[in-house]
């Protein structure tokens, strides 16, 4: 929209939920300037996703496996970072790229009214938790090309207060920070090999939820990690591994759902996948991308275990998830 505005804004159709909502949106505006002989790139964003405005595929918003589905059975626990608040909030965040190297970024995320939620396809009352307040997000990360290499470390904290079950009263506080980093060999094209890699600690103060009956702690904690490597020839045909972690505090009422009142979950999911058209040589040209793969998810221990982690005989292994996709854009 001009030399200094524009933006992504993504819709979704839900098959299980037979509905369309908003998804990703992203819309900013940028200007450069030269700060002691040095470029610099300033902007402001307003997007509805915590991270997803992050040029990196490190976060969550944008991180493999890129698409999912609701029928994939899913673990207990997961930080708030991990998409808990996507498309529920709306941010504004600005940032500062300075001599293409240092990127530094500061911003809030707020709940929208349960009107405007539901004029976007989301209902208002199936979130859980909603924001108390403005939630503070802060990002700062480094980034170096070296010829055919490109490398980047950063870190980042995300701060909100969440009313339990969407309940006034006193607000269970978290505190989301972690590190990231990324590794990408370009070469000419031909072969590119990817690497990601996330660590996220989550602190939670749950006084909100501790007289409700919802936690048995006051505070507990949680911490995942995951990285994922591939390798694509030509950006037609790729295989990606990724290898994930979450382990966190025990609590008999907020993993109540479980024996062993744990939200430790691991495991490793696997994709092959083939773009055939989108670049230059396709006949469809560069701007109608479809990407067809299959993908499968093993774990290895589920909510706090390797077998019975339900007490009623339900292995890890019976969640594995074998998943064939068709994703279009354009």
């Amino acid at each position: 929209m001009g030399d200094h505005v524009g933006g992504l804004a993504q819709f979704t159709y839900d098959g299980v939920g037979r509905a369309v909502s908003w998804d990703n949106l992203d819309i900013r505006a940028v200007t450069k300037t030269t700060i002691s002989g040095n470029d610099v790139l300033l902007g402001v964003s307003l997007n509805n996703n915590p991270g997803v405005e992050d040029v990196w595929n490190t976060f969550p918003a944008w991180g493999f496996p890129y698409s999912s589905s609701d029928l994939s059975p899913a673990p207990a626990a997961s930080t708030i970072f991990d998409g808990a608040l996507a498309q529920y909030v709306l941010g504004v965040n600005a940032y500062v790229y300075w001599n293409s190297a240092i990127y530094a970024e500061v911003g809030v995320s707020s709940t929208p009214s349960r009107g405007f939620l539901r004029a976007m396809g989301v209902d208002p009352y199936g979130s859980g938790p909603v924001l108390s307040g403005a939630a503070p997000y802060v990002r700062v990360a480094y980034e170096k090309d070296y010829g055919e290499n490109n490398f980047e470390v950063g870190s980042f904290g995300f701060f909100p207060n969440l009313q339990p079950s969407g309940m006034s009263g006193t607000p269970d506080r978290y505190s989301d920070v972690g590190l990231d980093a990324s590794y990408q060999f370009i070469g000419d094209g031909d072969n590119t090999y990817t690497i990601n890699a996330i660590y996220t600690h989550e602190a939670q103060d749950l006084a909100g939820s501790l007289p409700m009956g919802a936690a048995t702690n006051v505070h507990d904690s949680l911490n995942e990690f995951r990285f994922d490597g591939s390798y694509y020839w030509r950006n037609r045909i790729g295989v990606t591994v990724q290898p994930f972690w979450t382990l966190g505090s025990s609590d008999s009422l907020l993993y109540a759902g479980n024996r062993t009142f744990s939200p430790d979950t691991e495991g490793v999911m696997f994709q092959i996948d083939g773009t055939p058209f989108g670049t230059d040589p396709s006949f469809l040209g560069p701007r109608f991308n479809v990407r067809v793969g299959i993908q499968y998810t093993a774990y290895t221990r589920f909510d706090g275990a390797k077998y019975n982690y339900d007490g009623m005989g339900r292995n890890a292994s019976d969640n594995n998830t074998f998943r064939l996709f068709t994703w279009f854009a354009f």
